[in-house]
Parts: structure tokens; sequence; C-alpha cells
């Protein structure tokens, strides 16, 4: 019997050992690191400088970023003038960036974006391309970026007409020759290609035949369903990674704010990212904006998740950046963030203002005059607080990148003083006597004084470059302002 007992111990002891080891490895499945962690550079608009990119390395060594692409679309090499050599000074300022990035387990790669005026059927346009990214393998390069995106969709030229049955046909055919001649030249390399047809619900035979023709060791970028995609899920990280047979590399357009959304500041939670995705894909790649410093709070916070996808939430991740950063003024930062909240990931404007428009509403339908005040006093003095804290604590870099917004923030913070002035005011009409046939004149003047500030304030807003917290509290100042204007106008006349 004691033998019996044992041998079941053991049994069971076996059991549930191996049992826990195939949850740890089907655990480390799921939360395993993305290959390629990394920052494209590919935003329009004015390009980061020399130095700034030099920071970069350094803060991509510091928090698990391993590859940097530089490819903004305002460098005229890079782009319209891609046929010509880099000039001298440029190529130093890359080879010191090449050298840093890759004593600190950073690779740099210069991509190059042809589409434009390229022929895929020209033997000298090839040359011409192979020649420009073998000077940049002589300064340390060996990952090598072709980007072919924002280009017309279709063949163009006669030459690519007779020599091709589609756009994917000659781009896989190019691709490929560029490819393998690089790796004859150089041997073991990293080849990234941007398509044309870079995001989507579907897929189509444009994706299907790069997927069959394009060599298989070539990384090929997508940006989700969308452009600037709101939600990126495990259905499209599959659909896309089958189409092109083999895991793909997402270029995440996040935290840019380039064409339309210029007005806004992208600094919120990394969201609508499933972890899943880590599962198919070869990583993620993310365009940031042109806002250099400004960066650093949501690149940090999404590195948490490049590095485990499951770790902690997006807020949470936010939170933690931001106490790294910003640790003296962290709470004021995560308002100021909630006010900036609205970007592809998160289309809604910032609910402050809706939430205490209603506040206030329902305080006043309760005929609860003082709070209803109270509350409008309490917000804009929280903001006004808030931006001062900032100003005082704030990293001085990340402050010039952010103060547009941050400007915005605070007239907003005094436009709702300034509505609670005006409130104010028109409390002490009823509490003088709204009957009496006559309101003393220091009562009106009041009352004209704060309506003057308050339209003066709202001018103000109508003149941001910006959007912190949206619309913000235009609509209430309005409606107060008017009623406040049409009450003194019943007594001076």
């Amino acid at each position: 019997m004691i033998l019996i007992y044992n041998v079941r111990k053991l049994f069971i002891m076996d059991f549930l050992f191996s049992y826990y080891q195939f949850l740890e490895n089907h655990r480390g499945e799921k939360m395993k690191k993305m290959k390629f962690r990394g920052i494209v550079e590919g935003f329009y608009g004015k390009p980061w400088t020399d130095e700034q990119r030099l920071f970069l390395i350094d803060f991509m060594n510091e928090n698990d970023y391993n590859l940097y692409i530089y490819g903004p679309k305002a460098d005229p090499y890079h782009r319209s003038k891609w046929r010509e050599n880099y000039p001298q000074d440029e190529m130093e300022n890359f080879e010191k960036l090449i050298k840093k990035g890759s004593s600190m387990g950073v690779d740099v790669s210069i991509a190059v974006s042809p589409g434009l005026s390229m022929s895929y059927s020209s033997e000298e346009d090839f040359e011409t391309l192979l020649s420009k990214f073998l000077s940049f393998a002589r300064i340390g390069s060996r990952t090598f970026s072709l980007f072919l995106d924002d280009i017309p969709p279709e063949l163009k030229s006669n030459d690519d007409l007779n020599s091709y049955g589609s756009i994917a046909d000659a781009q896989a055919d190019f691709t490929n020759r560029l490819y393998n001649r690089l790796k004859a030249e150089l041997g073991d390399i990293n080849f990234i290609f941007c398509p044309t047809h870079y995001h989507g619900t579907s897929v189509n035979s444009y994706h299907t035949t790069l997927g069959k023709k394009v060599d298989k060791n070539i990384q090929i970028m997508w940006t989700g369903p969308e452009v600037c995609s709101e939600f990126i899920d495990e259905k499209d990280s599959q659909m896309i990674s089958q189409a092109y047979e083999r895991p793909v590399l997402y270029w995440d357009n996040y935290p840019v704010n380039d064409a339309s959304m210029v007005p806004e500041l992208h600094i919120g939670p990394y969201e609508g990212r499933s972890p899943e995705i880590t599962k198919h894909s070869a990583g993620i790649v993310l365009n940031p904006m042109n806002q250099f410093y400004a960066n650093m709070i949501p690149l940090k916070a999404i590195s948490y998740f490049l590095k485990d996808s499951e770790s902690m939430s997006a807020e949470k991740a936010t939170e933690t950046a931001v106490i790294s950063l910003a640790e003296n003024c962290s709470k004021a930062m995560l308002d100021f963030i909630n006010a900036n909240i609205k970007s592809p990931i998160h289309p809604e404007y910032p609910t402050l203002p809706k939430e205490l428009e209603e506040k206030y509403k329902s305080l006043v339908k309760e005929e609860k005059m003082k709070e209803s005040i109270d509350i409008l006093y309490e917000s804009g003095s929280r903001i006004l607080e808030n931006t001062s804290e900032i100003k005082a604590n704030l990293d001085k870099n990340i402050l010039a990148d952010i103060t547009p917004w941050l400007d915005e923030y605070e007239l907003w913070g005094k436009v709702l003083t300034a509505i609670a002035d005006v409130k104010k005011c028109n409390y002490a009409f009823y509490q003088t006597s709204p009957f009496e046939d006559h309101m003393p004149d220091d009562v009106i003047d009041n009352a004209v004084v704060a309506n003057s500030k308050l339209e003066e304030l709202l001018t103000k807003t109508v003149q941001n470059k910006t959007v912190s917290l949206g619309q913000g509290f235009m609509e209430l100042g309005m409606q107060i302002l008017i009623k406040s204007k049409g009450l003194v106008s019943l007594y001076r006349y």
C-alpha cells in the first residue's frame, strides 16, 4: 500500500510539474518580446536635428528599442532627389548615428523613397539606388529600408507597363533584385520594404502577389486597418501575415500628428493594440510626432507594450512613464494628457467639458446657484494650478514642445474662471431684487466688466492652432455670456 501511495504521489507530482511547465511555456509564447521594436522618422514636416537623433539612440537603448529608421518625407535626398547622393557632412552625421546605434544595440537604417519618379524596369535607376544603399553600407549600415508608400498606385511608364503585369509584380521584382545584390555584396543584412498599399480591412491580389514573390527574408510593413489605425487586433495581424506569407512588420502611425492631425498633441495611452498581435507579427515600428521631446512620454509608455504586451494596461504604462519623466508634476501632467487625449487611437474629444457642463446645469436646475458657481471656479483653478506646476517642474525640452497646447489649456482655465465670475455677477442681480425698477450701478458695472473679460478670452480661443480640451467650454461660455449681456441691457438702457 505504501509503495502504491508513493508511486501515485510521484505520478501526481510529475504531472503537476509538467503542467506547470506547459503553462509557463504557453505564457512565454504569448508574452514574447517582439523582434523589431522600432521608431521610424517617417512623418511629413520639419525633420528632427542630428543632435536629437543622437539623443534618441540613448533613449532607445534605455527603453529597449532596437531599430531606428531614418525617412522624413521633407528630406529631398530621401524622396524627391533620391538619385542624388547625400552631401559629405550629412553622411558624416549618419555615420556617427550608425556607430552610436551599433554600440547600443540599435540598428540604424537610412531609408530611401524613390517611387515618385523611379522606373522599376530601368537598369539605370536600379544601379543608382543600389549605389546609394552601398554608400550607407560603407558607413556601417546593415539594415536597408525601401519605402514605396504614398506614391501613385499604378504603373506609369511605358517600359514598366510592357515589362510587368502589375505594380505588385514590378515591386516584387525590383525589391528582390535589390535585396539579392546587397546580400551578395555585404553578406548578412536586414531588408525592410514598405509597400504602396499599406493598410486595409481586406487583402487583394496586390498583397498576395507580394507574399508569393517577395523573398521571405524581406520584412514587409503594414499600418493596420487604416493609415492611422484606431484598433489593431489579432484578426488583422493574421489576415495580412497570411497574405504576405510572413509575420508582418507594423508601421504604426502613432504618435505622429502630421497632415490633418497637426492641431493635436498625441501623448495619451497606447490603446487598441491587441497583445495577441505579437504572435503573428515581426514587430512594431512607431512613427512619432514632429515635436521631438514630447514624443518621449508616449514612446516610453509604449516600450512596456513592446517588451511585454501583457505587462500592464495602457493607462498604467502612461502613468508609469509620466512619473519617470515628470516626477515632480506627474498628477498635473496626467490631467494635461487627458485634456489632449484625442488622436486616431482615441478619436473622441476629452470628456471634461461635457461632464462639467452637465454637472453645472444639473445644479442650476436644482437651484443650487452657489454650488454651480463653485464647481466652475474649482475646475478652472485646477487647470491653472496644473499649468503653473507643469511650467515650474517639467523638463525644459519637453515643456518647449508642449507649450502651444499648454497655453491653450491654461486659457480654458481662465475661461472657466471668467464664466464663474459672470455667473457670480448675475447671481448678484437676483440677490439684490430682480423686480425693482433700478439696479445699483455697482452691480451692473461688475457684470459689464466680467462680460468684457469673458468675451475677450472667448475671442482668444478661436485664434488657437491647437485642440487641447477640444472645443473646451466655448458653448457654455457663449450661452452664459449672451444671457448676461441681456440681463445688463434689461437695467441699463
